[in-house]
């Protein structure tokens, strides 16, 4: 688990969605291949849930009561629904980044900029200890918080990607990342699998990719 400050937390999300604005404002072609069966403006649509869902999350009223861990527990809650009906959740996910997109308009790059400030200001004012209702299980905020930098930093180099520009994440966002990638392959059972890989070695499993 890392050890920063909420604070902190909050400004590596901040500076992970600033970044990642500026690469959707670098889209000239909305229908130009994206990801997958996305377009890049669908995937830019998907990637504006890292902001939306949580300002989504914080409207509802806050849960009492049994909660997700951890950060790693909702990935591997999430990675799990998806092994048990894959076809379906892929669907699912490809179904909401194409609607997400719709609400990107004219000015991609503004709705960005325009919801993560929102998001941001409103973060600030919340107990990090809050609980708040997902799509899978409650969880606590800044748990939740942690996937989203995840989704921030690995749509951002997505979307770097489809429209071949060089781009590197923020440091704090990036390295919590590759800790959280780190922890979910843990508690799926491929943590030694990983190690050996990272360090050259052969692994016995199927490690990679611990998401996609």
């Amino acid at each position: 688990m890392p050890t920063h400050s909420w604070a902190d937390q909050i400004a590596a999300y901040a500076e992970a969605a600033r970044a990642v604005t500026s690469l959707v404002a670098a889209i000239d072609d909305p229908a130009a291949p994206g990801l997958g069966e996305w377009t890049v403006v669908e995937l830019a649509g998907h990637t504006l849930r890292a902001l939306t869902t949580v300002e989504r999350y914080l409207e509802a009223a806050p849960v009492d009561g049994p909660h997700l861990e951890d950060a790693a527990a909702y990935v591997t809650r999430y990675l799990g629904a998806r092994d048990d009906d894959p076809g379906g959740t892929d669907a699912a996910v490809a179904a909401r980044g194409r609607e997400e997109s719709a609400a990107l308009g004219d000015d991609p790059a503004a709705v960005f900029a325009a919801t993560f400030a929102r998001v941001v200001v409103r973060l600030d004012t919340v107990d990090p200890d809050t609980v708040i209702p997902t799509a899978w299980e409650s969880i606590r905020i800044d748990d939740y918080l942690r996937t989203r930098v995840m989704e921030l930093v690995l749509h951002g180099l997505d979307l770097a990607a489809a429209l071949d520009v060089d781009w590197d994440p923020p440091a704090a966002a990036l390295a919590d990342t590759v800790l959280l990638l780190t922890e979910v392959a843990m508690r799926r059972g491929h943590g030694a699998d990983l190690a050996r890989l990272l360090a050259g070695r052969p692994a016995t499993a199927a490690v990679l990719p611990v998401i996609r």
